[in-house]
């Protein structure tokens, strides 16, 4: 329910019209504040109740204040009784939209914590996949080396041998020579 402005009922108080009029200036430029906000298609449908019952209001306050200030009490407590109405159906109607946006800022913040979940376990699953990458670099890296040790090692065997190989054939030469 929409809280009420003003004295508390049972005590008189004029109202002065440039402070009915800053108030009225007040929720007009509040309201084309909200207006101009990001709109979601659902909540456009209300805002064709939400502008009647503002226009209905705004056309209430008018009537009551014009009884008022003419002195007409009966037509003025009238007024004031379709004012009361009025308001709450204008406070209803923007209380409706404010209900949409909180069920939509609700599902948006479901999503949002589906999409963290998601993006969590992929991030989980990349980091997982660089892991197997880095192992297995560092597996073929170590196969490499392993291999280029064993190639070097056969190399300086073979080098050996032919080292052997040519000690043995200069000392038949040598020994040929001086026989």
């Amino acid at each position: 329910t929409p809280k009420r402005c003003g004295p508390e009922p049972g005590i008189s108080q004029k109202p002065t019209s440039r402070g009915l009029e800053l108030t009225r200036q007040a929720m007009n430029e509040s309201f084309a504040d909200y207006l101009v906000l990001p709109v979601e298609p659902e909540e456009q449908r209300l805002w064709g109740d939400i502008l009647r019952t503002k226009d209905a209001f705004e056309a209430n306050v008018d009537r009551t204040l014009a009884a008022a200030n003419a002195d007409q009490l009966a037509d003025a407590t009238a007024a004031l009784k379709t004012l009361d109405a009025s308001g709450d159906a204008f406070g209803a109607a923007i209380t409706r939209d404010i209900e949409l946006n909180a069920q939509r800022s609700h599902e948006l913040a479901l999503s949002i914590a589906v999409a963290q979940k998601r993006s969590m376990l992929i991030a989980f699953a990349l980091a997982a996949l660089c892991a197997a990458i880095t192992i297995g670099g560092a597996v073929a890296l170590r196969r490499v080396v392993r291999q280029r040790a064993a190639l070097a090692e056969e190399r300086r065997r073979l080098i050996e041998a032919r080292a052997t190989e040519l000690d043995q054939f200069a000392w038949r030469v040598a020994h040929a020579i001086l026989s």
